[in-house]
């Protein structure tokens, strides 16, 4: 019998790779760059390993923004209430932060240095980010494995895909961005709802969500992401006074 067993470690981004003089056959791949031919299901295994990371990652960003705001760090929703409830309270929050600020705040470019450099840009990020989770979801549950984050793009290329999410977002205004951001807000909410609490939350349910839950991956694309969001606004909103 053979264990094939796999481990995940973490390393400073400035760590040099290194092989010891007893290893003869070892070597370091970036992830987007395997050698062939790899061991059957590794790459699905793999995306896995980094879908879960990248969810772990939206986490922080979301407890570091709460913390900021002073409200502490929520409960990670466990039902489908619980989830409904951070999520449409997330949203609302942020479209206050929004709606606060004053007329030319809304257009003007952000006063500190960031990918996205308006209220638009972050918007707009927030929306096609639902669109690819709704794509994920279509594809997943019919039986088809969804190319997650997105086509020709890995979790090791993130940056690039948000910048071509940028780039995606300039040619519609912030009115057009809101609402178009509202609707697809709408329509996760709507998903959510038809599920149950163990369709949601049974991690390994579906074959496509990998070893996380459904839920989980909603976390991600609702509530801890609007909290990141949030957390940009409340910063350009510093800079005005």
């Amino acid at each position: 019998m053979h264990w094939d067993i796999g481990f995940v470690a973490f390393a400073d981004a400035d760590a040099v790779p290194a092989v010891s003089a007893e290893s003869e056959a070892v070597e370091w791949f970036d992830v987007d760059q395997l050698p062939e031919p790899t061991p059957p299901r590794f790459p699905a295994r793999l995306a896995t390993v980094l879908a879960e990371l990248a969810y772990r990652r939206e986490e922080l960003r979301g407890a570091e923004a709460r913390s900021l705001a002073g409200g502490g760090t929520m409960p990670r929703p466990t039902t489908k209430d619980e989830l409904l409830a951070a999520s449409d309270e997330q949203f609302r929050a942020l479209l206050a932060l929004v709606d606060g600020l004053p007329a030319d705040a809304l257009k003007q470019e952000f006063a500190f240095e960031d990918r996205d450099r308006r209220v638009r840009d972050v918007l707009g990020h927030l929306h096609v980010w639902h669109l690819m989770m709704l794509g994920w979801y279509e594809d997943g549950m019919a039986g088809i494995p969804p190319a997650i984050p997105a086509p020709g793009h890995s979790w090791s290329t993130l940056p690039a895909l948000n910048a071509e999410i940028w780039q995606r977002c300039q040619a519609a205004d912030l009115p057009t961005t809101r609402a178009a951001l509202e609707a697809s807000h709408g329509r996760l909410q709507d998903l959510i709802r038809s599920h149950t609490d163990a369709e949601l939350f049974t991690k390994k349910r579906y074959p496509w969500t990998g070893s996380t839950s459904l839920g989980a991956y909603f976390v991600s694309s609702t509530s801890s992401h609007y909290a990141w969001a949030a957390k940009k606004i409340r910063q350009h909103r510093r800079a005005l006074v």
